[in-house]
């Protein structure tokens, strides 16, 4: 499964469990959401406040314990607090986290939205509008260096997440008075669903698990396989039928027998397994790499996960029994 496939199927499952109670709630505006399996998952809501940062950074860490995918859902928000926006993004973006949009996402919300490495707007919208100081009665006297260093701040923080100077201008030209509303449908044109640099990164280790090249991942990646799943009646069916066409493309086959090369891959899977030494050497290393990353707010040391001796030495075996099953099907 790559990763656009992951994000459909965590949107479908968002609309589908949107209205559960939420399983255990967390001080300041989060809640723990039951979701997709390999996902720990939590909604956002209300005013943004500086009390969110420790909480999201210990979920993050029960994420990597867990060997999860990090997701947190905006629901509705005036904004906030944007250092601490600013903080939550960091933690988020060393993660490579899944961020959604499903409400009202306004001011220091949306900073924290930029920063999803994978994100989807589900539903809502995204405010921009310029940051302001909250000046209470009785400080001192604000200063244009005081100005000039948050704008700076900010401008940084979008450098960091990889978000155009487009949508930095449209934000710091719209009066603290004012909003620009982006609705959900159109928020992926102003910030894009996947972060480019990650995108770069997975398309990378993609090609290199089909032993095909970044341009060939792309290309087949792009096409439609709903054609070869006209029987499939609902959008849960239909969508895990063609992620299969697509894995069978990806591995050199035809789509049409996307069955049996699940079968093989499976089977390939389970012949090419780790021992319980290699498999829980490759869990520590891997928990070490994330749990760095998240400490020191860059995601570059979990990034390495992908090329640790144990994941290679099992993805080259898994290639070369597929591809030996592929020729045999050719003969």
């Amino acid at each position: 499964m790559n990763i656009n496939d992951l994000i459909k199927l965590s949107v479908f499952f968002s609309f589908s469990i949107c209205g559960l109670t939420h399983a255990e709630t967390l001080a300041d505006g989060l809640s723990i959401q039951e979701d997709f399996p390999v996902m720990h998952s939590l909604v956002l809501e209300g005013d943004i406040n500086s009390g969110m940062v420790q909480d999201i950074e210990d979920e993050l860490i029960v994420a990597a314990k867990g060997n999860k995918i990090f997701k947190l859902t905006l629901g509705n928000s005036r904004g906030g607090d944007i250092d601490a926006a600013m903080s939550i993004g960091r933690l988020l973006r060393s993660y490579d986290s899944m961020v959604t949009l499903r409400g009202e996402c306004n001011s220091s919300c949306a900073i924290i939205y930029m920063s999803g490495s994978m994100r989807g707007a589900i539903g809502g919208s995204i405010g921009l509008h310029r940051p302001y100081f909250v000046t209470p009665i009785g400080s001192s006297q604000l200063t244009a260096e005081d100005v000039s260093t948050m704008y700076d701040d900010v401008e940084q923080y979008f450098e960091e997440m990889n978000i155009s100077n487009r949508v930095f201008e449209e934000m710091i030209t719209t009066p603290p008075e004012e909003m620009r509303d982006i609705p959900a449908t159109e928020v992926k044109y102003w910030i894009p669903d996947l972060d480019p640099v990650f995108s770069e990164i997975e398309v990378s280790n993609e090609s290199r698990r089909y032993n095909i090249s970044g341009a060939e991942f792309r290309q087949i990646s792009s096409l439609d396989f709903s054609s070869y799943c006209t029987d499939h009646q609902s959008l849960m069916a239909h969508s895990e039928c063609t992620m299969f066409a697509k894995e069978a493309a990806l591995r050199g086959f035809d789509p049409s027998i996307s069955a049996i090369v699940t079968a093989i891959t499976k089977k390939a899977w389970d012949i090419c397994d780790l021992s319980e030494a290699e498999r829980n050497s490759y869990h520590s290393k891997k928990l070490d790499l994330a749990l760095k990353s998240i400490r020191e707010k860059d995601p570059s040391y979990h990034r390495t996960a992908y090329a640790l001796p144990e994941r290679t030495k099992f993805d080259n075996c898994v290639v070369g029994i597929i591809e030996d099953a592929r020729q045999a099907l050719e003969q």
